[in-house]
């Protein structure tokens, strides 16, 4: 992290069958406002870096997919809230 007053969030995006969902947008919510996103890589990961401490709500998407979010997730300064990971399935 470059900035020791923010923190950041970090996991995996999946496709249903656990192999890993590359470009998948990630964007971190206070509230109603989104507060930053990102994609993840060729191997399911991301990272939204730069956080303020506070509680987000992070939603995955992807196009072909379910969108999953992920609600009152904890950052805290100089941290990384890892483990916040999501597994998107095809619409029914």
């Amino acid at each position: 992290m470059n900035n020791s007053s923010t923190g950041s969030i970090s996991g995996a995006v999946t496709k249903n069958d656990e192999t890993p969902l590359e470009d998948a947008t990630l964007a971190a919510f206070d509230g109603t406002v989104e507060v930053a996103s990102t994609s993840s890589k060729s191997d399911g990961s991301y990272a939204i870096l730069g956080l303020p401490a506070g509680t987000y709500d992070v939603t995955a998407s992807h196009s072909g997919f379910t969108s999953s979010t992920k609600k009152d997730v904890n950052v805290v300064v100089g941290n990384d809230t890892g483990g916040t990971d999501f597994s998107l399935t095809p619409p029914p």
